[in-house]
């Protein structure tokens, strides 16, 4: 079963969030612990799914031929099956790295 999250679990999330690279060593001095418990916290937020997956965020301005697209697609329902469905084909395309559902007229 799921852990929840306390502080210190919240706190070593948020440091990654800023920089994944960041050594347990590093997230213990800014926390106050020792390396030994952190990198424990880290290995146990991984396999409890807190943590899914490291990426590189890059800069796309460096990048050529970089693009951004906004894409509106409308489904008949926004129901549970309905949009797992959906996620799930969206997944298949890795050049979608983000996809949002927002609520409002158009």
């Amino acid at each position: 079963m799921t852990e929840k999250l306390d502080d210190i679990d919240r706190a070593i999330l948020k440091i990654l969030q800023k920089d994944a690279k960041t050594v347990a060593k590093s997230i213990a001095e800014q926390l106050g612990l020792t390396k030994t418990p952190v990198y424990e916290r880290i290995k146990r937020l991984e396999q409890d799914g807190f943590i899914k997956n490291y990426v590189a965020i890059l800069n796309k301005d460096k990048i050529e031929e970089s693009i951004t697209v906004f894409s509106f697609v409308s489904l008949e329902a926004q129901k549970g099956a309905m949009m797992d469905d959906f996620f799930e084909q969206v997944m298949k395309y890795p050049e979608v790295v983000e996809c949002f559902v927002v609520g409002g007229g158009v």
